[in-house]
């Protein structure tokens, strides 16, 4: 994965480029304060609406979304079986593996969302 110039005459690319790297770095250390779903996707529209102003193609993201979907589905497999504060059970792995009633491996709501939360710190 690497970062490339997209040539263009947007105000994005007429932007200085120590700029540019200020707010990629202010982006990757403010994700780092919030937990809750809700400031993330906050963030995540501030950083789509200024890849959509600097009109850069969607195919240089997509090429990675492979990659992307399957650590995403690994995060919300671990976080949801193994999160040491969830509460509320959503399903059992035992009930899937033919052990009903016994109660092993519960995903839990709470851990679903701190994976969806850790997913989007990613994108």
């Amino acid at each position: 994965m690497s970062i490339e110039y997209v040539p263009g005459n947007t105000i994005l690319h007429r932007m200085h480029p120590v700029t540019k790297v200020a707010f990629l770095a202010g982006m990757f250390i403010t994700i780092q304060f919030f937990i809750d779903v809700i400031s993330i996707v906050t963030i995540l529209a501030f950083v789509i609406f200024w890849w959509l102003v600097g009109r850069l193609p969607a195919r240089r993201v997509l090429k990675y979304a492979y990659f992307f979907v399957t650590v995403f589905v690994i995060f919300l497999l671990a976080q949801g079986f193994f999160y040491w504060r969830g509460i509320t059970a959503m399903f059992y792995l035992g009930d899937f593996l033919g052990f009903p009633g016994a109660n092993l491996l519960p995903y839990t709501y709470e851990g679903f969302f701190i994976g969806i939360g850790m997913c989007l710190r990613i994108v």
